[in-house]
Order: structure tokens, then sequence, then C-alpha cells
């Protein structure tokens, strides 16, 4: 009943279906999503444009609507003579991306960006001819909707492509307008889907292709799309050719405009971050555009099917680097996000509410009453100090008590390990250059791949009295061209903490001690010894 119902409603709204061929081979194959190693990340600085879009090597890939939870397209790829592109270097500014593939016989130039009024994501296209011969240029895309993949169905309705499942709807549209157009199934006749008029009306992991008009040579080598998004394939038409008629000019002229406007907020870059200018400034925007628009304060670990998750440790390291650069709004948003009983966060989490000021004690209390309960660590140790402190203002001087007593017992019992050093060091539990510390710091192994293990080595170098620049330095290196820092290499990519790491450690050696050091803590346990 529910497949009968979605065909009826794409029928309702899309009458010239009769007259094309239906599609073979209905569900298709098992859909799936790319892999985690973006090489770009976008979305407009606005909050009513509820679209981003993820770009690998082959092309555009996964593109989410309408929030961070939702993958609603896998990839949409590119064809020259019916061979499809699947390389490419991507370079990034400002959140835009450009796109270029090149051969002996043709150059193929995308540039990506997302309307910041609409949920649309727009690419221009330039394909010219390097051999003087025509060449076809088509277009392959993968719609896979509200995250499934699976339930999808896709048609033509004049020159654009069409897709619905049962909460979203997608439509691909271009000036010059697109020609012979075609809906299947993955896996099934791709290789012939464009010597057919398909409409792919059963439910099932639909793919859609279209040709293009666009040869190479003369005035047939410029091509702007759009991937407008909506509730309904009709509205989904209406939001991408309104962003058409704005024009490629105005619309990624607003998105660069939004962005500049927000760096605008933050405080200048630090001459400690001058040598790798390009990946702190990217950071800046990389971790404010991993901001869920339709949940504020919910940072996504990575724009990836797999890691688009908001984890506590994550969202504590993306307040801490946002608060260093100077957007206190957002860290405060995240804030609210671990305070919520949905997240149950941590020591670290009260760290971020005193570094904050936050007077929210009805909140944080449960939360110091628990990991009091717990078992030791450098973050609850950290916590319980920063929840003392807070209590205190509030009159709560016994609670106060209790939780330094057993943050001092813990502190005076914790062991320092491999495991633990960098965390006791950079939250201010034990000396940088205690005998203990240093040792277990010399038996840990260093993770040559990993952006994070950089940053929080540096941290500790500044504890210790030496610089940190080296340190600084390997992490801005390991940026991609488009200035993306992984999880490690190969890896999920952007990786929210690596960004904020980096923006902090930046930010502690420019001030020669680590931002992030709860001073009310080192205070306790570390600098009365100094």
């Amino acid at each position: 009943m529910r497949c009968l119902a979605l065909v009826c409603a794409v029928l309702a709204v899309a009458p010239a279906a009769h007259a094309r061929e239906r599609a073979p081979g209905a569900p298709g194959d098992k859909a799936t999503w790319t892999a985690v190693d973006k090489l770009g990340f976008g979305t407009s600085a606005t909050r009513e444009s509820r679209v981003a879009f993820t770009v690998r090597e082959p092309g555009l890939a996964e593109v989410y609507y309408p929030d961070l939870a939702h993958p609603s397209t896998r990839e949409l790829a590119f064809m020259v003579d019916g061979r499809r592109v699947t390389e490419g270097a991507v370079t990034n500014d400002g959140l835009a991306y450009t796109h270029t593939t090149q051969t002996d016989d043709w150059r193929l130039v995308r540039t990506y960006v997302t309307d910041p009024q609409r949920a649309t994501v727009l690419v221009k296209v330039r394909f010219e001819s390097r051999d003087g011969q025509d060449h076809d240029l088509e277009v392959a895309f993968d719609p896979q909707l509200y995250g499934d993949g699976d339930d999808d169905v896709g048609w033509t309705r004049g020159h654009a492509l069409l897709a619905h499942d049962a909460h979203i709807a997608s439509a691909l549209v271009a000036r010059p307008a697109l020609t012979r157009t075609s809906s299947g199934y993955k896996g099934r006749d791709e290789d012939t889907l464009l010597e057919h008029t398909y409409d792919a009306l059963r439910p099932g992991n639909v793919v859609q292709q279209a040709h293009t008009r666009l040869t190479g040579r003369g005035d047939a080598r410029d091509l702007v799309l759009a991937l407008g998004f909506a509730g309904l394939g009709s509205a989904a038409l209406r939001t991408a050719e309104a962003t058409l008629d704005a024009g490629w000019d105005t619309t990624a002229g607003a998105y660069r405009d939004g962005w500049i406007a927000y760096r605008n907020t933050l405080l200048p870059i630090p001459a400690a971050a001058l040598p790798l200018s390009a990946a702190y400034e990217t950071s800046l925007l990389a971790l404010k555009a991993l901001e869920d628009k339709a949940d504020p304060g919910a940072f996504i670990t990575s724009p990836s099917h797999e890691r688009n998750v908001v984890k506590a440790r994550d969202l504590y390291h993306v307040a801490t680097g946002l608060l260093a650069a100077g957007d206190k709004a957002a860290a405060n948003r995240a804030l609210d996000q671990l305070l919520d009983e949905r997240m149950a966060g941590d020591g670290l989490t009260l760290v971020l509410a005193h570094q904050l000021g936050s007077g929210d004690w009805t909140r944080l209390r449960p939360l110091a009453d628990k990991l009091a309960r717990g078992k030791r660590s450098a973050e609850k140790i950290a916590g319980l100090i920063c929840a003392a402190n807070l209590a205190r203002r509030k009159g709560a001087s016994a609670r106060a008590r209790t939780y330094e007593r057993k943050a001092d017992r813990w502190q005076r019992t914790i062991a320092s390990t491999p495991e633990t050093v960098l965390d006791l060091a950079r939250l201010g539990v034990k000396r940088a250059d205690d005998p203990a510390m240093v040792a277990a710091l010399q038996q840990r192994k260093r993770f040559p791949f990993r952006p994070v293990e950089y940053g929080e080595r540096g941290e500790y170098e500044l504890l210790a009295g030496r610089p940190a620049t080296t340190d600084l330095n390997v992490m801005g290196s390991a940026a991609t061209d488009a200035n993306m820092l992984g999880e490690r290499n190969p890896g999920a990519t952007p990786f929210a903490w690596s960004h904020a790491q980096l923006i902090r450690l930046a930010w502690s050696v420019e001030t020669r001690t680590p931002v992030e050091l709860p001073a009310v803590v080192a205070a306790r346990y570390t600098s009365a010894a100094s």
C-alpha cells in the first residue's frame, strides 16, 4: 500500500510520465554510501538553507538535507563521451570548491556552492575541448533520499530529473536545459540507461542520467546545474529553478559574502598561524559548517554516513576551538547540547561550563554528582574541580568541598601512563615535568597520521616550557589541497576535532600556554609548585 501511494503521488505531479517507458530491474542493487575521506565540505553560512554537500575525487558526493543527520544524495558525477570521470584536483576558496579534471582531449571544471536562501546545491560547469573535436558531456545522479537509497522513485518532468521518497524530493535542472533524460535502477543497465527514456516508478535504488548540450567548443562550453530539495517534487523543482533564476554570480557571491561576514565576527589570525593561514582559516569555517542548522549547537563529527553523529567528546573540542577563535555564542550552544540528558555529558562538559562562566547550576549539579560516584580519570578530576568552583558561586559550599575532596583523592592516586599523560597535562591535573609524566610520555607511541596527536603533544610541550611550533606546522602540513584535516590519513575527513585542535594549538602557541587549560584546576594541582 505504501508503494502504491508513492507511485500515485508521483503520477499526480508528473503527467508526462505516461508517455515514457517504465524502467525494468526494480529495486536494483542495495544502496551504499561513499568512503569517509572527503576532499571538501560546504554549506552556506545562513540557517535558512539546510543543504550541505561533500566533494570526493570523482565529484560531488553526499549531499545532506534537511539536516546533517540525513544524507540525501550519494553522488553527482559526469561522463565524457560515455566514460565516467573518476578523478580530479579540488581547491577551496571560503568553502566554495573548484574541481578540475583534465586530459589531452578535454578539460572539465566544476565549482560548487549552495544557495544561502534555498535548499539548492549549485554547480558551475566549464567544459573545454582541447583537441578541437566535439565531445559529449552527460550527468549521472544517484539520489538516496533521507538517508535511505532503497525506497526512491525517479522520473522526468519537462527537462528536469525528479526523485521522491516518503519524506522528501529532489530536482536536478540545468541552464541550458538538459536534453535526453532517463531514470533506472542501480546495477541494472546503467551503461545503456541513456539509450532509453525511462521513468523509475517502483521504489528502489534509483539512478538518473541526462545528456547536456555541452560539446566543449564554441558556445557549448558553459552550464549551471541546480540540485534542489523540498518536501514534494514540484516544490523541489521550484526551489532549483528559483536558484537558477537568481543566477550563478548572485548566488555564489552571496555564498562567499556570508562566510566573509561570519569570519569578520571572529578574532584575527594569530601570528603563530600565519605560515599555515589557509588551513587555519578553513578550520574556522569548517567547524561552523559542521553545526546542524536544524539543531543548533549539535556539531557532527564528520560529514559521512558513518560519522554524521554528535558525540560529547567531539562536541567539547569543537566548542573550545570556536571559543579560542572568538565564537562564544557557538560554544554556549554546544554546551546546551552537552547538558541535554540525551547527550550524557562528561567531565569535559563541566570544564567547558566553567570556561564559559555558566550559571546553569540546576543542570550542572546532577552531572557533577554523577561523576563523583564514578571511576577516576583526568577529565573527571578536572570536571569536579570546575564544578566545585561553580557550586561555590551558587552558595553550595558544602557540595563544593565534597567535589574537591573526591578530586584530590583521585589526583593523588591516578597513575601517569602512556595513555593518560597528555590528558593529565592539558587539563592541569599533573605537572608536565613530573618524572612519572616524562617517563610515560617517552613510552607513548606517536601516531604520524593523526593530526590530533600533534595538537595534544604541542600543548604538552608548552606546559613543559618548550616551543610547540613544530607540532603546529606538522598539523598544518597534514591538510589536503582543499585545506581539510582528517581523523587520520586515510580516514574520516574533514574531522571536527582535528580542525578544532589546530585552532586551539595556534592560539596556545601565540599565548605560550594551552588555551584549553582550566586555570582553576592548574592553580590547585600544578601552578602552586611552579
